[in-house]
């Protein structure tokens, strides 16, 4: 099998069992980090968003997507429907998370500024990082900075935020750091609500090898957090893939530094950082053998779809790493994905939950170009939901 080059977005996670094979089951782990405030019990179910006229925005992708439309959409050949990208948008939530301290230099922070906190309405999605940005220590042209990093995530049912589990290892790993990590839900008028963080149930437990799940049976990288009931009225699911080749579509909250603002793949939206964000693409290989996704030789960037996976402890650089199984249940797409869409949701054209965005085999960094070989990695909803112990809503 020809080698997949795996190019960097945060951490990845991978498939399912051979062929012929029925993945182990496996417990999913629970880990109590944070209590989320009381949930009101609601009277009546909640109000339908899809025809709310939103305030404009002064900026393509910031939320609500405006002026995205069944007109654009048609201007563009994509056979999705607009009001489904909308209503995705609206139960799309940014994990901000306190990845610890860190150094930079006085120059890289300073550009990090100009991305993030000069203009207001890119701030309004980044203002954990520009505050912790503004609190930086300074010795010459060496500084300390709490790092702040996000993933994506979707509200699959009451009380229920379905996300990426390699978002989540550095506060299952540390848990006095939840206190500085937080949800943004977007609010009514496409501005951020705070919501806090709860229980956490992890689908992928060993984080210990960060990039393998050594040990693990059934490693899935998907995760729940708890947060406080918003109401949300039922998702549908699709609970099959869809044909190859079949139109789909996901909303997050992409770290785009480098990233050329043409250089995008059916998107139209210019990239900004860190705000909601759709992307568009097709349905490229549903992994029917369910192949686990590995990484071969201890290199963060070599991957490959393999059963068995090799495993076991490398020498890189000089220093020990490990190799083995990333993820089980997973399958490639063609959307444009990078940094920060790790747990967005991955949706038919109609609306429905296929499945949950992990990572990207590319040949090249997707913080620097789009690659048309790039294949996206996501978990198919059903598997995802299996080792979660979710039920269909």
């Amino acid at each position: 099998m020809r080698r997949l080059l795996v190019s960097m977005l945060l951490v990845l996670a991978g498939c399912g069992g051979g062929e012929g094979t029925t993945p182990p089951e496996a417990t999913p782990a629970e880990v109590e980090v944070a209590t989320p405030a009381p949930a009101p019990t609601p009277a009546e179910p909640a109000e339908d968003l899809s025809g709310v006229t939103f305030d404009p925005v002064p900026r393509e992708g910031f939320f609500p997507f405006d002026p995205l439309n069944a007109e654009w959409m048609t201007e563009r050949g994509l056979a999705i429907d607009a009001d489904a990208v909308r209503r995705t948008g609206y139960r799309t939530a940014k994990l901000i998370i306190d990845d610890g301290e860190r150094e930079a230099s006085a120059a890289e922070l300073a550009t990090m500024d100009s991305r993030y906190c000069q203009d207001s309405d890119v701030r309004t999605w980044n203002e954990d990082r520009c505050a912790a940005l503004e609190a930086r220590t300074c010795e010459g042209d060496t500084c300390r900075y709490r790092h702040v990093g996000n993933c994506s995530g979707f509200v699959f049912g009451q009380g229920v935020l379905l996300t990426a589990a390699h978002c989540v290892d550095g506060m299952v790993d540390h848990p006095e750091r939840v206190k500085n990590s937080v949800v943004l839900m977007p609010g009514p008028f496409g501005t951020p609500e705070r919501v806090a963080i709860g229980t956490i149930t992890v689908g992928k437990e060993d984080f210990d090898h960060h990039w393998v799940a050594l040990g693990e049976e059934n490693p899935v990288d998907v995760a729940t957090i708890a947060i406080q009931d918003r109401n949300a009225r039922p998702v549908e699911i699709a609970t099959e893939l869809p044909a190859p080749g079949s139109p789909l579509f996901l909303v997050g909250y992409p770290r785009v530094e480098r990233r050329p603002a043409a250089d995008r793949k059916r998107s139209g939206y210019e990239p900004v950082y860190g705000i909601p964000t759709a992307s568009f693409g097709t349905l490229v290989d549903a992994n029917p053998k369910g192949l686990p996704l590995c990484n071969v030789d201890g290199m963060q960037e070599h991957w490959e779809l393999a059963d068995p996976c090799p495993e076991g402890e490398v020498e890189v650089d000089g220093e020990a790493t490990w190799k083995g199984v990333i993820s089980r249940s997973v399958a490639l797409a063609d959307y444009d994905s990078c940094n920060g869409y790790s747990g967005a949701p991955v949706m038919d054209a109609d609306g429905r939950l296929v499945g949950v965005n992990i990572t990207l085999v590319s040949q090249t960094d997707p913080q620097e170009r789009f690659d048309p070989e790039a294949r996206m990695v996501f978990v198919p909803i059903a598997p995802a939901m299996k080792r979660l112990g979710l039920e269909i809503p």
